[in-house]
């Protein structure tokens, strides 16, 4: 694996953003793969229309098609939290 997202995998990943209800403005991907995988809430910023926004950094030892089910779930707390 080379460490670097692809813009299929970055496809993958705002797809299930999407399938959850989220606006892909609310969503930034690195282009870094790093391991664990992260998804966590951060600060918007003054480029943002929004105040808070959820950065997701993709495992890089982790097929992603396992790690998209764990993405679900951990944006679905986000989403109802």
């Amino acid at each position: 694996m080379d460490g670097i997202i692809g813009m299929d995998e970055i496809s993958k990943v705002l797809d299930v953003a999407d399938e959850l209800g989220f606006n892909r403005e609310q969503i930034r991907v690195e282009l870094t793969k790093e391991d664990p995988g992260v998804v966590e809430i951060v600060q918007g910023g003054s480029l943002s229309s929004f105040q808070e926004i959820v950065n997701i950094t993709v495992p890089e030892t982790i097929a992603l098609d396992t790690w998209l089910k764990e993405l679900r779930e951990l944006l679905s707390k986000i989403n109802n939290g």
